[in-house]
C-alpha cells in the first residue's frame, strides 16, 4: 500500500527521487522569505477548533521544486502573504527541508 502511495506522488509530480521518502505537508501563508539564508516561514492554522496560528520555518535549496498552480516556478516568484502548500522532509538536521512548494494560484 505504501508503494502505491509513493507511485501516485511520483505520477502527480514529475520529480526524480532515488527512493520515495516520507514527506509531511503543511498549508498556510508565507510570512517571510529569506533568500540570503535560504529559509521560508509559513504561518498556519494549528488548531481549527480555537483559531490558533503557529509559524513553521523551512530551508530550501536548488533542488526544492516550486510550482505556481501546475506550472514550474522559482522561489523568486513567491510572495509574502501568498497561500502555499509545503511538502517537507522532517528528519533533517536543523530546520526541516522544503522539498516541494506549491501555490494555490
Amino acid at each position: 500500500m505504501r508503494w502505491a502511495a509513493c507511485a501516485m506522488l511520483l505520477l502527480v509530480l514529475p520529480i526524480s527521487y532515488g527512493q520515495c521518502e516520507d514527506l509531511r505537508l503543511i498549508n498556510g501563508k508565507v510570512k517571510t522569505i529569506d533568500k540570503t539564508h535560504s529559509t521560508i516561514v509559513i504561518r498556519w492554522l494549528a488548531d481549527p477548533s480555537m483559531p490558533r496560528y503557529e509559524e513553521a520555518a523551512f530551508t530550501f535549496n536548488r533542488s526544492t521544486k516550486v510550482f505556481r498552480g501546475s506550472r514550474p516556478a522559482s522561489v523568486d516568484g513567491l510572495n509574502v502573504a501568498e497561500t502555499v502548500t509545503v511538502k517537507y522532509r522532517p528528519g533533517t538536521t536543523g530546520l526541516p527541508e522544503a522539498v516541494i512548494i506549491m501555490t494555490n494560484t
